[in-house]
C-alpha cells in the first residue's frame, strides 16, 4: 500500500497551508555492534521511528518483531541471497522497493543513527518548497564530504541522507547500465560492499551530474551529524571525518586547517536548531536523548526560556554514565560546571525545537 501523507489539517486560518511531503526513513544494518541490533531496533521502535516512518530493513525476522498495530515502523526483509557482506545488493533491493511505495523521499540511515523526526519532516518539508537542488527534481541531501582522490563528494552513510523519489528512479537505472557501478576494479569490491553509499554518490555524479550539497542552515551549522550530540560539541571528533572536510567546496578558505575548523565547528555552533540527526547513539542513549527533547519542549511551551535547574539535574542522572551504557563510540557527558557543559546544555536546548510555521504539521499535538 502507497505510505501516507501527514495530514495537512489544524493549521492556524492566516498561515499558508502547505503540503507535507510523503517520506520514510529506511533503517539500514549497521556493521558497527551488530549484536545489539535488536535492542537499537527496540529503542528506535520505542523514540522517533514511528514519526519518522521507519522501515527496518532486516536479513532475518527474528531481529525485529512487530510490537503494535501502528503503521510504523515496518520491517523490510530482504530475500535470504542477500546476504549481510553483500552491501551494493542490499541498497539496490532497498531502492527498487522504495520506488514501489510511491514515496516522494527517502532518508537513509543505519541502526546507530538517531533522528529528530519532526526536523526530518521540516527538512524535506522546506527543501521541497525552497527546491533545494530543482534540476529535475533531484536531491541528494545530508553530511557531505569529500575523498581527494575523487571528483565527486558523498553523504555520509551514518549522519543520513535524502533521496528524492525521481533521484531514485533514475540512479537506479544508472546502477544497472552505467560503467558507474559495473566498472568496478576487483580490488575495490569488498570496500564497496562494505560502504555501497559510495557507489550511489559515484553513480548520481557520473550518471546524473547530480553532487551532493551543502545543507548547513544560514549560521554554518550542520544538520546531520556523523557522530553523537556530546562529540559534536567537544569537536572530539576522529581524524578521518576531519580529512575528508578538507577539500569540500563550500568555502574560499585557503588555509586546510582554517577550512576544517569552519566545516566543522564545535561548542555551541556545532548544531543547527533544526538539526536532523546524530550517529553512534546506542539503545540507552537514544531513549535518554528522545525524552528529554520532549520534555525541553513541553518546558518551552510552559514559558521557560532556559533549561532551569531541575532540568539539568535531569539530564545528569538520566544520561548514560559508563561507557559500557554508552556504547564504544560515544563520549561521556562534559564535566559539571565546565564551559563544554554549559555549551552541550546550550545546543541541547536549542535542538529542543518548539513547532513553527509554515510547516506545524511536522510536529502536531503528538509531539508529547
Amino acid at each position: 500500500a502507497a505510505l501516507h501523507k501527514l495530514s495537512t489539517g489544524n493549521q492556524h486560518h492566516h498561515q499558508q497551508q502547505r503540503k507535507i511531503p510523503s517520506f520514510v526513513t529506511v533503517v539500514m544494518p549497521s556493521v558497527v555492534n551488530p549484536k545489539e541490533r535488536s535492542s537499537r531496533l527496540a529503542a528506535i521502535f520505542e523514540t522517533w521511528g514511528p514519526r519518522a516512518h521507519s522501515l527496518f530493513v532486516l536479513h532475518d525476522t527474528n531481529q525485529y518483531q512487530t510490537k503494535s498495530n501502528q503503521e510504523y515502523p515496518k520491517p523490510l526483509l530482504l530475500p535470504p541471497n542477500i546476504t549481510e557482506s553483500m552491501g551494493l545488493e542490499q541498497l539496490f533491493f532497498v531502492l527498487n522497493q522504495i520506488v514501489t511505495t510511491g514515496v516522494e523521499y527517502a532518508f537513509f540511515v543505519n541502526d546507530h543513527t538517531f533522528v529528530l523526526p519532526e526536523h526530518l519532516c521540516h527538512f524535506i518539508a522546506s527543501s521541497s518548497q525552497n527546491q533545494l537542488n530543482s534540476t529535475n527534481n533531484l536531491m541528494y541531501a545530508g553530511h557531505a564530504m569529500k575523498e581527494s582522490h575523487e571528483d565527486y563528494m558523498f553523504n555520509s552513510g551514518a549522519a543520513g541522507y535524502v533521496l528524492s523519489r525521481q533521484t531514485i528512479i533514475l540512479v537506479l537505472d544508472a546502477m544497472r547500465h552505467h560503467d558507474c557501478a559495473n566498472q568496478i576494479s576487483p580490488t575495490k569490491i569488498q570496500w564497496y560492499q562494505g560502504n555501497p553509499g559510495l557507489i550511489l554518490a559515484k553513480c548520481l555524479y557520473e550518471a546524473l551530474h547530480l553532487d551532493a550539497i551543502d545543507t548547513r542552515d544560514s549560521h554554518n551549522r550542520h544538520l546531520f551529524h556523523a557522530f553523537g550530540l556530546v562529540r559534536m560539541v567537544t569537536g572530539n571528533v576522529d581524524e578521518w571525518y576531519k580529512n575528508k572536510h578538507r577539500l569540500l567546496p563550500f568555502s574560499n578558505i585557503l588555509d586546510v586547517d582554517t577550512r576544517v575548523k569552519a566545516l566543522l565547528p564545535s561548542g555551541i555552533d556545532c548544531c543547527g536548531t533544526y538539526t536532523v540527526s546524530f550517529h553512534y547513539v546506542e539503545s540507552n542513549e537514544a531513549r535518554i536523548l528522545y525524552e528529554i527533547t520532549r520534555w525541553i519542549v513541553a518546558q518551552k511551551r510552559k514559558g521557560f526560556s532556559e533549561i532551569d535547574v531541575d532540568t539539568e539535574k535531569m539530564v545528569r542522572q538520566m544520561w548514560p554514565s559508563t561507557q559500557k551504557s554508552l556504547g564504544f563510540y560515544a563520549h561521556k557527558l562534559p564535566a559539571e560546571n565546565s564551559e563544554e557543559w554549559k555549551q552541550f546544555l546550550h545546543v541541547l536546548w536549542d535542538i529542543s525545537t518548539i513547532p513553527s510555521a509554515p510547516f506545524a504539521d511536522c510536529w502536531s499535538d503528538q509531539i508529547l
